[in-house]
Protein backbone atom coordinates (compact mmCIF):
# COMPACT_ATOMS: atom_id res chain seq x y z
CA UNK A 1 0.00 0.00 0.00
CA UNK A 2 1.38 3.53 -0.90
CA UNK A 3 1.49 5.42 2.53
CA UNK A 4 2.81 8.44 0.58
CA UNK A 5 0.69 12.10 0.64
CA UNK A 6 -0.83 12.90 -2.45
CA UNK A 7 -0.79 16.60 -3.73
CA UNK A 8 -4.21 18.05 -3.58
CA UNK A 9 -4.95 19.93 -7.28
CA UNK A 10 -7.64 22.12 -7.67
CA UNK A 11 -8.65 22.25 -11.75
CA UNK A 12 -11.58 24.19 -12.93
CA UNK A 13 -14.33 21.68 -14.50
CA UNK A 14 -14.60 17.83 -14.37
CA UNK A 15 -12.40 15.00 -13.66
CA UNK A 16 -11.68 13.46 -17.86
CA UNK A 17 -11.55 17.25 -19.13
CA UNK A 18 -8.38 19.02 -20.12
CA UNK A 19 -7.70 20.32 -16.65
CA UNK A 20 -7.65 17.07 -15.33
CA UNK A 21 -5.39 15.51 -17.85
CA UNK A 22 -3.33 18.39 -17.84
CA UNK A 23 -2.37 18.25 -14.29
CA UNK A 24 -1.85 14.42 -14.77
CA UNK A 25 0.56 14.89 -17.32
CA UNK A 26 2.33 17.72 -14.86
CA UNK A 27 2.04 16.21 -11.38
CA UNK A 28 2.46 12.85 -12.41
CA UNK A 29 -0.66 10.51 -11.53
CA UNK A 30 -0.19 10.70 -7.68
CA UNK A 31 -2.40 13.43 -6.92
CA UNK A 32 -6.10 13.59 -5.31
CA UNK A 33 -8.16 16.15 -7.95
CA UNK A 34 -9.83 18.66 -6.66
CA UNK A 35 -12.95 20.05 -8.76
CA UNK A 36 -14.04 23.35 -8.78
CA UNK A 37 -16.61 25.26 -10.82
CA UNK A 38 -14.54 28.71 -11.42
CA UNK A 39 -10.85 30.02 -10.96
CA UNK A 40 -12.15 31.98 -9.06
CA UNK A 41 -13.19 29.38 -6.32
CA UNK A 42 -9.57 27.65 -7.27
CA UNK A 43 -7.49 30.78 -5.84
CA UNK A 44 -9.73 30.91 -2.84
CA UNK A 45 -9.05 27.86 -2.03
CA UNK A 46 -5.32 27.99 -2.54
CA UNK A 47 -5.47 31.12 -0.49
CA UNK A 48 -6.99 29.09 2.60
CA UNK A 49 -4.84 25.78 2.05
CA UNK A 50 -7.00 23.94 1.36
CA UNK A 51 -5.03 22.55 -2.04
CA UNK A 52 -1.67 22.31 -2.43
CA UNK A 53 -1.50 23.73 -6.22
CA UNK A 54 -4.26 24.93 -8.77
CA UNK A 55 -4.22 24.54 -12.32
CA UNK A 56 -5.22 27.75 -13.91
CA UNK A 57 -5.66 28.12 -17.97
CA UNK A 58 -4.00 31.29 -19.08
CA UNK A 59 -4.63 30.71 -22.79
CA UNK A 60 -7.61 29.25 -24.97
CA UNK A 61 -7.02 28.17 -28.27
CA UNK A 62 -10.29 29.34 -29.38
CA UNK A 63 -11.41 32.62 -26.93
CA UNK A 64 -7.39 33.49 -26.85
CA UNK A 65 -5.81 34.86 -23.56
CA UNK A 66 -8.23 34.10 -20.19
CA UNK A 67 -7.24 37.89 -18.86
CA UNK A 68 -9.39 36.71 -15.73
CA UNK A 69 -7.05 34.88 -14.52
CA UNK A 70 -3.84 36.70 -14.91
CA UNK A 71 -5.94 39.02 -13.26
CA UNK A 72 -6.23 36.68 -10.29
Amino acid sequence: MDNQKKNLVAIQGLKGAFHHIAANKFFGENIEIIEKETFQEEFDAFEKDEIDYALVAIENSIAGSINQNYDL
